[in-house]
This record gives structure tokens, sequence and C-alpha cells, in this order.
């Protein structure tokens, strides 16, 4: 619809085939006080945008925009309404008005067909003429509505939901225009161009001293059928980024059968917006599905309200970037165009229990989430985890410690967080690994053989590992069960049925399990451990952070990052012989991960794997090679900031070391080395005798210093490169300062991450991991 009224000069060439479905109104917010009626003989101007209503009729609204476009005026109108069955419904449709016009006539349409989030096809979508609206002004406050349709007519005085735009009175003068970051300018229509069909409305208000910014999103259900998502929510005057939380409703009937009374509202997810100027807006959608789009403004600016340009011009950094961001295909978002389950679906609900469980680990101690914590960056905070036994079991990150003094994990635990982004391969050694012919390789499986119980998902592969790790959660296990027979015991504990009858306490999870799969089964049928680890895998697989200030950045908001952060990303991109330090060999594209392995020669410290001395030997273990031996899967880099320490075995506790270490390897581990400074890291600073194991460290180190040497001869190319001399420590600033824009904002605030993280009220029975830190408060 958009599209076409963008194209045309006249409302009688629009194109119901190509509409654009928008949004509408806030359903939570009080009524504002009307100020003093204006003439309406200015006719319909930018400033009678926003959000309207009839306040009889709380539970429906309606959107209004006046745009311009090409020397055109159009309005745009969208209604959040209900069909004649009490399902939500939404009535879109714009026409040209003349200037000076106080009436304008309006073809309204819906539609079906398409379905929400990343999955959307525009071709999917089948557009309905639903009658038509015709909008009088009758003052700034005040708008007539009259629908008209086949089956009658009736008509609506609308008022305004919340205030003038911000930046604006009710006349449209504009004394303080430049109060807001998110100013009323940038109200109006926004879509993304390639899912005609859909489309937002996005509207900022003020309410008295507060400003509001309301988002009206109109889409479809899984089913295909209409569904509005409404929200709105006070901003900062000073930030350009908001979180909103959306809701739907049902029940009420359209037209002259509505009633208030008869509304149902029902949360349905939550909205980031972030406003990058006055043509770009980002969304993330997190519900019961996840995805990100870039909106662009679907008709144009407000009549006589314009935007302001709001970033700055391009500096010689910015220049000089943007080829390389084409050169190496960044475009911000790695999880563009994959389905990927929210936080609120059923399925991953589940698995958020499950992960936070205790009775997974035979103990009854350990929980996935002991060793991968939402509030520790989705890891432990330690440079090797402590599995099962704990001095304290309900101590996550810092502080924890075995049981006995003795660590037997190796490994620096690898976040959970964009986990579903990685294709190839799982933990350090990519020892779950997807294989090219098909298949998902797995510990239980020949090497590269397909594991026939592996799932669905690497991610449901991965969650049946741990569980029958003595040293992470299987501990001291189950006499005579090993394997598989672990699994269904662990199953049938949760089940409360067969070998595991009796042996938790009592609990909820059968009637968990049957809402998340929509089944009526009975536990030994639903409860199995191919379940348990689908549920797991869909909770990673939601926990989706990659909204970063690098990605707004990259997708044209130059004031999204510092000038020592473009320098850094320079270094970053650039190859060594232009300048650069070359990171983008291995740490490419959006995810920043080859998911390849490379041979960097960290510090060899801690227990090791599978080794009597120690050493941990990486990729090599799993495929044979000898080129592959101390070789380690390049980790990702998105939110890198929050994961430290750092290395396979958690041997740098900063950037700033780990940056060290490209520039000079053998002097960064002879740092580590000196008086075995690793023994100053958690948890490694509690474990007796620690200084003990240096003699091995040394050695296990310099065998991988020699085989990164080896790798350098063998395959230059592909090699981790030698990062000059001649290279400025001014350089190694900016990259770490580069490498903190890679975090997402959501994870700096706790009320933004928390909901991947259960409430006690939430748990299912007694055996629920409500993490603490060392001071003994939650997490």
């Amino acid at each position: 619809m958009i599209e076409a009224l963008t194209m045309h000069p006249s409302p009688t060439s629009f194109s119901p085939a190509r509409a654009h479905l928008i949004l509408i109104l806030s359903l939570a917010l009080v009524l504002a006080a009307p100020s003093a009626d204006a003439s309406p003989m200015a006719g319909f101007q930018g400033h009678h945008s926003g959000s309207w209503w009839n306040p009889s009729r709380d539970g429906e609204g309606q959107f209004l925009s006046f745009e311009q476009v090409a020397g055109r005026r159009v309005a745009v109108m969208a209604w959040f309404t209900y069909d004649d069955q009490g399902a939500p419904r939404w009535l879109v449709g714009a026409a040209d008005y003349a200037p000076g016009a106080i009436r304008v006539d309006i073809p309204l349409f819906s539609g079906r067909g398409g379905r929400f989030g990343a999955g959307f096809r525009s071709e999917s979508v089948d557009i309905v003429e639903t009658g038509t609206a015709t909008l009088t002004l009758e003052g700034c406050n005040q708008i007539g509505l009259l629908h008209a349709d086949a089956e009658g007519a009736f008509s609506l005085p609308l008022t305004r939901l919340h205030g003038p735009l911000e930046g604006t009175d009710c006349d449209g003068s504009r004394p303080d225009p430049e109060l807001s970051r998110l100013p009323g300018s940038l109200s109006g229509a926004w879509w993304d161009a390639a899912r005609a069909g859909e489309g937002s409305f996005i509207a900022f208000e003020r309410a008295g001293e507060r400003r509001i910014a309301s988002v009206y999103y109109f889409s479809f259900d899984e089913a295909g059928a209409p569904v509005w998502r409404v929200g709105s929510t006070e901003v900062d005057p000073d930030s350009d980024r908001f979180e909103v939380q959306l809701l739907s409703g049902r029940g009420a009937r359209f037209g002259t059968a509505f009633r208030a009374t008869d509304v149902e509202l029902v949360a349905a997810g939550r909205l980031r917006i972030e406003q990058d100027g006055c043509t770009a807006t980002r969304m993330r959608y997190t519900g019961s599905v996840d995805f990100g789009l870039n909106w662009t403004r679907a008709v144009g600016a407000l009549e006589g309200l314009p935007c302001a340009p709001l970033l700055p011009e391009p500096s010689e950094l910015d220049r000089a970037l943007r080829p390389l961001l084409a050169e190496h295909g960044l475009g911000g978002d790695p999880g563009a165009g994959r389905e990927l389950p929210g936080i609120d679906a059923p399925l991953a609900q589940l698995g958020k229990l499950l992960f936070f469980s205790r009775a997974l680990s035979a103990e009854g101690d350990v929980a996935c989430a002991s060793c991968h914590h939402p509030a520790l960056g989705g890891a432990d905070g330690l440079a090797v985890s402590v599995g099962t036994p704990a001095a304290e079991p309900d101590l996550v990150g810092p502080g924890r410690v075995p049981a006995d003094g003795v660590l037997r994990i190796g490994r620096n635990a690898n976040t959970f967080f964009n986990s579903a982004l990685y294709e190839r391969g799982l933990f350090w050694d990519s020892r779950v690994e997807r294989l090219a012919m098909g298949g998902i390789a797995t510990p239980d499986s020949a090497p590269g053989r397909a594991d026939p119980l592996a799932g669905a998902s690497l991610l449901a592969a991965q969650a049946r590992f741990p569980v029958l790790a003595p040293a992470e959660m299987l501990g001291q296990g189950f006499p005579g069960l090993e394997g598989d027979a672990v699994r269904r015991h662990l199953a049938a504990r949760i089940g409360n049925y067969g070998s595991g009858r009796g042996s938790l306490p009592p609990g909820e999870w059968l009637s968990r399990f049957q809402a998340a799969f929509d089944s009526e089964a009975d536990a030994e049928t639903l409860i199995r451990f191919e379940t348990i680890a689908e549920a797991i895998a869909e909770y990673q697989r939601s926990a989706v952070f990659v909204e970063t200030p690098w990605a707004r950045y990259v997708r044209g908001n130059l004031s999204a990052i510092g000038d020592d952060a473009k320098a850094g990303a320079l270094a970053f991109l650039r190859r060594i012989e232009d300048g650069g330090a070359q990171c983008a060999q291995c740490h490419r594209g959006d995810l920043f991960s080859d998911e390849q392995h490379h041979v960097l020669a960290f510090p060899q410290i801690g227990p090791g794997v599978e080794s009597a001395d120690g050493a941990d030997t990486g990729r090599g273990r799993i495929s044979g090679r000898d080129i592959e031996r101390f070789a380690f899967r390049t980790p990702s880099l998105l939110n890198v900031a929050l994961t430290a320490p750092y290395g396979h075995a958690g041997g740098y506790s900063s950037l700033s070391k780990v940056i060290s270490h490209y520039r000079s390897p053998g002097g960064a581990v002879s740092n580590l080395m000196l008086n075995a400074g690793w023994c100053r890291l958690p948890p490694f600073d509690t474990e007796p005798g620690c200084a003990d194991g240096e003699t091995a460290a040394r050695a296990n180190s310099r065998e991988a210093l020699d085989q990164l040497q080896r790798v350098r001869e063998q395959d230059p190319e592909g090699a981790l490169p030698a990062l000059p001399a001649t290279v400025p420590f001014a350089v190694e600033l900016q990259l770490a300062e580069f490498l903190r824009t890679l975090t997402d904002p959501c994870l700096l605030d706790r009320t933004c991450f928390s909901r991947w993280i259960p409430t006690p009220e939430e748990a299912p029975d007694a055996m629920q991991l409500n993490a603490v830190d060392a001071d003994g408060l939650p997490l």
C-alpha cells in the first residue's frame, strides 16, 4: 500500500495488492488533559499525527499520520480493533489530501496469510478491502471518524490519547523543537520495504511533563491471522533508544457492538527501538520469536514538521572505515533471516527452568547455569569452571570453589549467548560438529560420523553431554549406569516415573512439559532426555544479544561509537601490510568468528583435558591431526567485554592482555608464567598447591608456542599473523575500545536480561538454582 502511494499521484491508483500494514495505539497510559482547541481552518498538518482514540472504547484505537512525499500530502491511518468473532483485527489505509483540507476519505484494507517474524513472506499476504474511513478535523485535539462499508456506517469522535507531539504544541507551534533526542518529528509510518504486507507506526508525544513513545505493529500470528501488537513507555529525553512491552487483545467486536468490558489484553512480547536519525530505525522483537529489522520511513517526513539532521557529517575515520565494512560484508546483524525462538516461547520457557535446575546433576548440586549464568555474560567469570562438587553450590562466579579444593575442569566456560548463530560446531574443540554430508557428529559417534540421537540442532546435541561429565554435572554418578542409561534415569527422576520415581522432591514438571509441548501425554511419554535437550536448546537459541553500538555504526549511525573505537576498528579490519592488526582474518563477519580452529598458543594452565601432565591439545585431540594440536575454535567477540577471563583456560584477565598476546605470544605467556601468575586468577587463587604446576605449565605452553611456529611455517596465510613491533601501543588501547562497542546494552541492564533468569516463584520444584555471588547477593 505505502509503496503504491509513493509511486502514484492519486488515491485512485492505490494498489491493495502491495498493501503496507501499519500499527497503532497504546492501551496502558491515562489520557492526558487536552489543550484548548485551535481552529481547524489550516487543515491537516503533521502535528496532528499521533495516537488517537475514543475514551469510551478503551481497548481499540487509531494512529493517524499526515506526511509528505514528492510534493504530495498523504494521510495514513491505522486502526487496531477486532472482528465479529472477537479476534484481533487491523484496518490500514492511506490517501492524498489537498493543502488546507479538513476532510479526507481513506480506503481501508486488512490482510491475512503472512507469518510473524523472520519467516514473513510478502507473497503470502492476501489483502481485503474493509470499507472507508472519513476523517474530519474539528480541532487540534478533536477529529471526527466515520467508517462505512457494505454493512453500514457508524461514527466516532476521536481525541488525543496522550498529548501533542514532542516539541510541538496543540496548534503546531514549536516552542522547544530540540528538547528531546526523540522529537515528535520522528513520528509516523515505518516499515521494512522488503516486508510489504506489515508495518508499524511510532509516535513521540507528550503527556504533561512526561515524554511518551508509542509503537504500533501490524502483522500476523503463526496461523496467518491478522494481529496487532501495541505499547507505550515513558522515555528519557537524553536517549535515542527505548524498550516497550507490547500488548494485544481479543474479545470485543467491531463497530457499534464494541464494548470495552469485553476486551481481554494479553502480553505480546517486547520491542527494543534505536532511532538512528530521521530516516532509519532499528527494532528488535523478543517474544514468542526473536528477530531484528531495519525500518525506514514508509512515506516521508511529517507535513510542516521537518526532521532536523541528528547525525554528524562523516569524519576521516568514517570515510576510511566505510569501504572496509563493504569489503568484509558487514551488515550489523549476524542473525538476519534466521528463524529463532523468543524467550516467551513456551518451549524456551521450559528450557529456562531446566537450564537452572539442579535436578539434572547426579548429586542435585549443579545446574547448567552454575557455569553459564546470564548475569555473568552467559559464562561464569572464572578462568576454568567449577562444577561438582562445589563448596557452596548456589554461589556462582568468582568465589565458587571445589568442595575438596581440586580443580577438575580444564577449560574456560563459553558464553551461551548467541550460540544459536554458530553453524559448524560447539565447544572449544567442536566435538559437537555439523558434518558437510549432513548430520551432527558428537562424542557418542565415531569420528566424522553422524550421531543418530544428536537431535535437531547443534545446541540440542550439545545439551546431552555435560550431564555425563564427572567434573561438570555427573559427579560420582549412578552406580551401574553410564551413557544413555544416565540420561534416561535423569529424565525419569524429573518425570517421577520408573527408576526415578520418588528420587526428587515433589514438583510440577509434568504440567510444565505439557504446556510447553501442547500435549496431554503422561510423564513417561513426554519427559524424555530428548525433549529435555530440545527445551534447553530452545532456551539457549532465544538468547540472542547482537544490538551493539558497533552494529548501529555499521548501519550508518556515525555517532554510535567514539573516535578511539573507530581507530580500533580500522586496525581490526585492515591487513598487516596496510598498517592493521588483521584480526578479521579469524574474527570475521558480523558474528566475529570464522568457526575454524587455530593455534594461538594461549597459556597452557590448569588441569588440562584428559592429560596426565595438564596439557590441552584442543582440536587435535578430536581430529587426530598433528596440524590441529593446540588449535581451538575461534569464539565470537560479541559481548566479549563481559566474558573475562579469556582463552581456552582463562589465562588472560583483561582484553589488553589478550591483545598483548597477539603482539608477542611468547612474551605474554612468559609474563603469566612469572611466579605462577595465573594462580592469582579465580578459581586458581584458592587451589592448594596451584604453583606446583608451574613446571608442567611452562613445558606445555612452550610446546604450544613451538606448534604455533610450525603452523606459521607450513601455512603462513592461514596462521596467526605476527603483529609487527612497529605497530604503536596506542593501537592496542584502541582495539580494546573497539571490542567494548561489541556489547549489547541489554546485557548492561538487569531489567532487560533478567527475562532469561527464572524467579524463585517460577520454580517447578525445590531444585532450582537461585544463584548468589560471593557476598551472598542474588545474581
